[in-house]
């Protein structure tokens, strides 16, 4: 973690991270969004998926996000799952002038059915299958999603969750017309961890089909996980994102930093003075927020920060959150952040901030 700066690591999360808030403040930014359910003919329509649209109230021409669900261990969480999951991250998206689309694949919540893309066993997974018959549904939501009269269909977004994720991915390399980026949000398969913290099952068998896409997708997209991730460890990550890009696929990786509290350095604005401090960044337990936060306590600092921009340096990672028993406990626990960042930013090297 040491020298890496915040602006790079979380930038590409907001969209996902503080939907929850937007959805939240809807009211207070003036923003109108248009909330329907619909449901999609795929396969000539042999059957149909649900699915949910948050729009921009207006006649358009909008971009527009096909948002993909991940898949839950379970067949009752399976048939649980809903819009609802992500509809706070969609309204993040819809504020910003895109139709958001959140279609739920065979086997999930309203849709029902068979759980078509089930891989098999993790001994001997066939992933390709799995992937083919989700990215079936994906490409319904995507062509009807196209053809409606205020969507743009040249400025078109494939995103997902976990399996939604690798399922997006899979989906762009059928090269659908009008795509232009797809993001894979903690992309993967296999996780369980209940049974094994960050690492997949079949590990491998997915990297064959990361080895298989990379060749065919033709648009950027961008791996983005958590370094502290329970599914997929940075290690399976980063494997899966090289096998990727090692076939031709042009894409980024970004590994957001675990929740916690940080030694930091920062600087406000334009200025050249460097400031030492103390960072949250994470949910609060104690507070129950609904989205990460990042917080920066500037050690021997007085003054007015409103309005201001920081850039902000990890430097040393402290602890992880914790849902202490009172506020004068975490009192006590912060005057102990601030003694022991104070230690180690004394002696640590002092990078240049970007």
């Amino acid at each position: 973690m040491k020298g890496m700066t915040l602006l790079v690591a979380l930038v590409a999360a907001l969209c996902w991270a503080i939907g929850n808030l937007a959805y939240a403040q809807e009211e207070a930014t003036g923003v109108r969004l248009v909330d329907e359910d619909v449901r999609i003919p795929v396969s000539n329509g042999n059957y149909s998926i649900a699915a949910r649209i948050l729009r921009p109230d207006g006649n358009g021409p909008y971009g527009a996000v096909i948002l993909n669900h991940g898949a839950a261990v379970s067949a009752e969480e399976r048939r649980t799952e809903s819009p609802e999951l992500l509809i706070h991250t969609a309204a993040q998206f819809a504020r910003r002038g895109y139709v958001v689309v959140l279609p739920l694949r065979r086997g999930f919540g309203a849709t029902g059915g068979e759980f078509a893309e089930d891989a098999g066993s993790c001994r001997n997974p066939d992933y390709r299958r799995g992937e083919s018959a989700a990215s079936e549904d994906i490409m319904a939501a995507y062509e009807y999603t196209r053809n409606l009269p205020y969507v743009d269909g040249s400025r078109m977004i494939l995103a997902g969750q976990s399996a939604g994720g690798v399922a997006s991915i899979y989906t762009a390399a059928r090269a659908p017309q009008g795509l232009v980026a797809v993001l894979a949000f903690a992309a993967g398969r296999g996780g369980n961890p209940a049974r094994n913290p960050g690492v997949p099952c079949a590990v491998e068998p997915l990297a064959r089909v990361f080895d298989e896409i990379g060749k065919q997708v033709k648009v950027p997209v961008l791996f983005h996980y958590a370094e502290n991730d329970h599914f997929f460890n940075a290690q399976t990550s980063r494997l899966w994102y090289d096998r990727f890009t090692a076939a031709g696929g042009h894409a980024e990786y970004v590994l957001q930093p675990a929740f916690g509290i940080y030694a930091v350095r920062a600087r406000v604005g334009e200025n050249d003075t460097v400031y030492n401090g103390v960072a949250n960044f994470g949910v609060r337990p104690m507070f129950l927020l609904p989205a990460p936060l990042m917080e920066v306590h500037l050690l021997d600092f007085s003054g007015d920060l409103y309005g201001e921009i920081l850039s902000v340096q990890f430097i040393a990672y402290l602890r992880g959150e914790m849902a202490l028993a009172d506020v004068e406990t975490l009192k006590t626990q912060i005057a102990a952040d601030c003694e022991e960042a104070r230690a180690i930013l004394a002696s640590a090297p002092q990078d240049p901030l970007p």
